[in-house]
């Protein structure tokens, strides 16, 4: 893998205080090791005063520091209610700054280190969820209730124009591509809807409105065959939350199954497994993951309502090489799971990580 460097961004290491596993390492360079010999996994600071994003190594199956690198920009201080405040593929990462109203764009280094490339206003306010297809960014402003998009070009976040939409729902809980990259879907909290964008040449159009049959959408993920597997939180009723799949065609939504329980308390982040047999719900109210089987229609059954216990406040999900990460914001921890042919969940790894951190990506 190549990069056309630019220009040096400087990086920030962030020192923080942690009990246990210390997450303390110097801001890390740029070289050395083999990439494809471990997952890197990327979570942000959301630090009021200077957001940076935290990189971590999977290799030889533990959990370890990479570095620590500034976004240039700043975090809110408090919960984003999101997934997908750092989204990655194979070359770059781009990050939310809710509390600049920006994004920030790296390069990725062959040991999945980080270089800062360049800092966009997010067309609107509290940016909280991001995407990246290909050569296209797209960012949801939860306050100001749009999109917009960009174009990474040359290592820089070009401003599509035209790009820049408004939602007719509220309380936008993630924004993410479909499978082809052919539209964007957005969970909408607050009116218990899920807009769909159709995307021609990259730019936006105008969003249609789905209604969801549920409460509280929050976390999702789209399997190869664009069926939207979502999370339900319910409004954080206890044991309320449930778990639904949507197949999309155009910019419809069809349920397939709705309302799965998870009988735990808001579920509120979504994650695959490798194959996409299984789909991992993170609690935030019990604490736990729930995982489900799918089948090739988008059909989903319940396998196991406490797959793992997370310690306190499940925050986020993601995964790779059949393995599920975890982010446990009460106990500021990112933990490692195996995830077996039946899809239970065997641990791994865990790393203590800074208080308040928001969003999980691996690459």
């Amino acid at each position: 893998m190549t990069h056309r460097i630019r220009r040096t961004a400087a990086l920030v290491a962030l020192i923080a205080p942690l009990a246990t596993l210390a997450f303390t390492s110097p801001v890390s360079a740029d070289d050395g090791g083999d990439r494809d010999e471990a997952t890197i996994v990327y979570t942000q600071t959301n630090a009021a005063a200077g957001n940076s994003v935290l990189a971590l190594s999977t290799a030889g199956g533990t959990l370890s520091n990479i570095g620590t690198y500034s976004t240039g920009a700043l975090g809110a201080g408090t919960g984003l209610g999101s997934q997908g405040a750092v989204a990655s593929d194979d070359d770059h990462l781009v990050a939310v700054n809710a509390g600049s109203n920006s994004v920030s764009l790296f390069s990725i280094s062959d040991n999945g280190g980080l270089r800062l490339r360049d800092v966009e206003t997010s067309a609107g306010v509290r940016p909280v969820s991001v995407a990246i297809h290909d050569d296209l960014v797209y960012v949801v402003n939860v306050t100001s209730q749009n999109v917009t998009g960009y174009k990474i070009s040359r290592n820089q976040l070009v401003p599509i124009a035209g790009s820049t939409q408004s939602l007719p729902g509220n309380g936008a809980g993630q924004i993410s591509f479909d499978a082809q990259g052919k539209n964007l879907i957005v969970t909408e909290k607050a009116t218990n809807t899920i807009d769909v964008l159709p995307l021609r040449r990259g730019v936006a159009g105008a969003a249609v409105s789905n209604p969801t049959g549920g409460v509280t959408p929050f976390g999702f993920a789209v399997d190869r065959r664009n069926n939207v597997i979502v999370s339900f939180a319910f409004g954080g009723g206890v044991q309320a939350s449930a778990v639904s799949s949507f197949s999309l065609k155009s910019t419809s939504l069809t349920a397939v199954s709705s309302n799965v329980p998870t009988t735990q308390t808001a579920a509120c982040w979504i994650a695959l497994s490798t194959n996409q047999k299984f789909a991992y719900a993170a609690n935030a109210g019990s604490a736990s993951i729930s995982s489900y089987s799918v089948a090739r229609n988008g059909s989903l059954a319940l396998v196991n309502a406490q797959a793992a216990q997370t310690g306190a406040t499940a925050l986020d999900l993601a995964s790779s090489n059949n393995v599920l990460y975890s982010l446990a914001g009460g106990a500021h921890t990112v933990t490692a799971y195996s995830i077996g042919s039946d899809g239970s969940l065997t641990f791994m790894s865990q790393i203590a990580v800074p208080t308040g951190v928001a969003g999980l990506s691996t690459n």
